[in-house]
C-alpha cells in the first residue's frame, strides 16, 4: 500500500516512476559478432548430440522444445513456442569458462547427471549482439548442454576460456 502511494505522490510531483529494468536501446549498426558461426543442430536427446568446443562461435538451429527429452528437469513447464536442444561442450583444460548467448535462453550445464552450478551471470553490452553470458568453473571433461525456453529458432553460442 505505501509503494502504491509513493507511486502516486512522485506522479503528481511530475517525477519519472522508477523502471525495473532500462529500455533496450537502438543499434545503428548491427552486431557481426555471430558472421561466420559455424552451423549446428542440437538434437532432442542425449545421442548422436553435436559437439561445441572453446573458441570461435558457433550458430545452434534449435528445435521445438515440446518434442525434447531434457537430460535434467526444466525449471519451468515448456511453453507454447519455446525452443530448445541439447549439445556436448569438450573440456580440454579445467578452468573459468564463459558461455554467451546471441539471443535470451534458459542453459543448464551438466555432468554426470547433476547440473553444474554457475558463477556469475551478466548482459552483453548494448548493440554487442550478445544478450546473455553465464560463467562456469569446469574440470577437464566432457559436458552436457541444455538450452531452453528460446525463443528464437537459432542461437549464437560461444565459449571463451576465462582464466
Amino acid at each position: 500500500m505505501r509503494a502504491i502511494g509513493l507511486a502516486a505522490v512522485m506522479m503528481l510531483a511530475g517525477a519519472a516512476p522508477l523502471r525495473a529494468d532500462p529500455p533496450e536501446p537502438r543499434c545503428l549498426v548491427p552486431s557481426h559478432v555471430w558472421d561466420g558461426a559455424e552451423p549446428i543442430t542440437a538434437v532432442r536427446a542425449v545421442s548422436g548430440v553435436p559437439v561445441v568446443r572453446p573458441g570461435g562461435p558457433v550458430m545452434i538451429q534449435l528445435i521445438d522444445a515440446a518434442k525434447i527429452r531434457f537430460a535434467v528437469p526444466l525449471g519451468k513447464p515448456v511453453a507454447a513456442g519455446d525452443e530448445g536442444g541439447l549439445v556436448i561442450l569438450k573440456i580440454r583444460e579445467a578452468g573459468s569458462y564463459r558461455i554467451a548467448l546471441q539471443h535470451k535462453a534458459w542453459i543448464d550445464v551438466m555432468r554426470g547427471g547433476k547440473v553444474v552450478p554457475s558463477s556469475a551471470h551478466a548482459h552483453g553490452a548494448p548493440c554487442s549482439g550478445i544478450a546473455k553470458m553465464v560463467d562456469f568453473t569446469l574440470p577437464r571433461g566432457v559436458y552436457t548442454l541444455q538450452l531452453s525456453a528460446a525463443a528464437d529458432a537459432a542461437i549464437g553460442l560461444s565459449v571463451t576460456k576465462r582464466s
